[in-house]
């Protein structure tokens, strides 16, 4: 390793040289973005923090991460909590061992304080290819996966609505031109009407599929960390009604599939498919090259299947756990009071837990 490498901690919600080096970095995420982390402190509990590589005066690489309190009980780090979030080490260089070695062994270090009582990194689906070392440096084991799809968007052409089209299976194809024939219209919003319109919908929508939503505050703080410039919001209309709604986060060249919504008696309409459609269709001639749906529980074989008709590829990404919970099966109930805690944290493995008892 060389001498001249060197790890620091800040806080990456307050440093724009760390913003600059994301934005730089080729594999660099939204979620390892200074707006990402100034909303994880407003939603997710406890501190964003960061470790960074530094060669000389120059930024080489960084891991950022949360850390959260469990009251009268100890630590758990992520990287990074929250729905859908990824961590793990960004660098300059991907090729880079020195300093993702150097990252992953402060982690570690960060990952043994006798406090700490779960660490979970979730890695990218472009450092995935280095899981092996992620495990060899941290000690870490693999607790979770997830399918990871990327939709790769046509670059602009003449005929932008044919080369898209081109670009989904024929079943999701024949989709779209059905929500083309039901009198949609489009409208791109930013007022609390339409904000209102996306989380009422959005929490019938998850309470229909038995799941969990987003709380009022976490769109509120997306509407304020992000900006006009950062995110899209779009409404379908049928004969005035709103019918349904898609809230999208930009970066670079990457649109991330946040909250899509569709009132119930326009499901089978496919006002979801014309906003998606219609997204796809201004974001990829307006230069953006991937569509990031998020990831997907290999179980969710329809959400997976979905997915693919849009053109998505599959790729798989890891959670490895370290922390003393990782060494010794934790009782379960201290689990539950960790999850009640921080509700956004990767606490454990719900499978571990099965295994133990």
């Amino acid at each position: 390793m060389s001498s001249s490498l060197h790890i620091e901690r800040l806080d990456p919600a307050t440093c724009p040289e760390y913003d600059a080096f994301v934005q730089s970095c080729e594999a660099g995420t939204i979620y390892a973005s200074r707006a990402f982390a100034q909303f994880l402190a407003a939603t997710a509990g406890g501190t964003p923090d960061c470790l960074i590589a530094r060669k000389a005066d120059s930024i080489v690489g960084v891991l950022p991460f949360c850390t959260g309190t469990v009251p009268d009980r100890g630590l758990v780090l992520n990287s990074l909590p929250w729905f859908g979030s990824h961590g793990g080490c960004v660098l300059q260089d991907p090729s880079d061992d020195a300093a993702r070695h150097a990252l992953l062994e402060a982690w570690h270090e960060r990952a043994l304080a006798p406090d700490v009582l779960s660490a979970t990194m979730v890695l990218t689906a472009s450092e995935e290819a280095f899981r092996a070392r992620y495990v060899a440096h941290t000690g870490a084991r693999l607790g979770d996966t997830r399918i990871g799809q990327v939709t790769t968007m046509p670059a602009t052409e003449e005929d932008q609505p044919g080369a898209l089209l081109a670009h989904l299976s024929q079943k999701t194809r024949n989709l779209v031109r059905k929500s083309l024939k039901q009198g949609f219209v489009e409208e791109l919003r930013s007022d609390d009407e339409a904000w209102c319109f996306l989380y009422q919908t959005h929490r019938e929508n998850m309470s229909a599929l038995g799941g969990r939503s987003k709380p009022w505050p976490h769109f509120e703080a997306l509407r304020r960390c992000f900006g006009p410039s950062g995110l899209r919001l779009s409404l379908a209309r049928c004969e005035g009604t709103p019918a349904a709604a898609l809230l999208l986060l930009l970066w670079r060249d990457t649109v991330e599939y946040i909250t899509p919504v569709v009132r119930q008696e326009y499901r089978s309409r496919q006002a979801l498919s014309f906003l998606i459609y219609r997204a796809m269709l201004e974001t990829s001639a307006q230069g953006y090259r991937n569509w990031n749906w998020g990831g997907t529980w290999q179980t969710q074989t329809s959400l997976l299947h979905f997915k693919a008709g849009w053109g998505a590829e599959s790729r798989p990404y890891s959670y490895l756990v370290s922390g003393s919970w990782s060494d010794h099966a934790p009782d379960p109930n201290e689990v539950d009071r960790a999850l009640q805690a921080l509700p956004y944290y990767y606490c454990y493995p719900s499978h571990w837990l099965k295994q133990s008892c």
